[in-house]
């Protein structure tokens, strides 16, 4: 994610807030991980005099953007939402796959905002990928392979799918690589938060002119996991 938005946005200083000590939220109630994302929402933006406020995390997503979009009405919030329209925009008619790590939302409430989703005429599927998350959390995306879970959707008539936590956009590399000969498009989702940050800046005319490099500022929840690996959650 840091990495779509330095390329798009070099000059503007980035924090990355991890709550490492409350990922994955997708073990937690709904109601404590919208008291828990709203509170650390307003000490960044207060704290950072943050222009636009990215919950780079599914589950924290589902759960509390509606209630920080609705606390921080002077910022720009942008979620992870509407994935599978992502998606669908790049289908041909096929069945549209929404691919998280297993264990990074809760499985049935996941699928059943999925099913509210505009997502063309085949349809949608939530993709849940064992292994995934543990390998990033771990710090080996590189040992994922996505070959096998590329097939079931291909034989299951997925023809586009988007990457839609930041353990999935970790691989995306790899995924675009299996993906291309089965004729599977691939939607990164960071890639899209990413635009759409840019897009919120640009309408404030907010984008940093400066001469120097953005800085980037990594904050974690929990200080003994040393480096963020969960923004906001994920």
């Amino acid at each position: 994610m840091v990495a779509r938005l330095r390329a798009r946005l070099p000059h503007e200083d980035i924090v990355v807030l991890a709550d490492d000590a409350y990922a994955p939220y997708a073990r937690r109630q709904p109601r404590v991980v919208v008291d828990r994302v709203g509170r650390l929402s307003a000490e960044l933006v207060a704290g950072h005099a943050a222009k636009v406020l990215v919950l780079a995390s599914a589950a924290g997503s589902e759960d509390a953007l509606p209630a920080v979009r609705s606390a921080l009405p002077a910022t720009p919030v942008i979620g992870v939402e509407a994935t599978a329209a992502y998606a669908a925009a790049h289908s041909r008619g096929g069945v549209v796959a929404v691919v998280v790590g297993d264990g990074c939302v809760r499985g049935l409430l996941h699928a059943r905002g999925l099913r509210r989703q505009r997502a063309g005429a085949g349809g949608v599927a939530a993709a849940a990928w064992p292994g995934l998350r543990e390998l990033v959390d771990r710090g080996r995306p590189a040992e994922f392979d996505p070959q096998l879970r590329i097939a079931e959707l291909h034989a299951a008539g997925v023809d586009a799918l988007v990457l839609a936590c930041p353990h999935a956009w970790s691989v995306s590399a790899q995924v675009a690589t299996a993906a291309a000969p089965a004729g599977i498009a691939v939607v990164d989702y960071a890639e899209v938060l990413a635009a759409r940050v840019h897009t919120a800046l640009a309408r404030g005319r907010a984008i940093a002119r400066r001469r120097r490099a953005g800085r980037l500022i990594t904050i974690s929840s929990d200080p003994v996991r040393g480096a963020p690996a969960h923004p906001i959650g994920g």
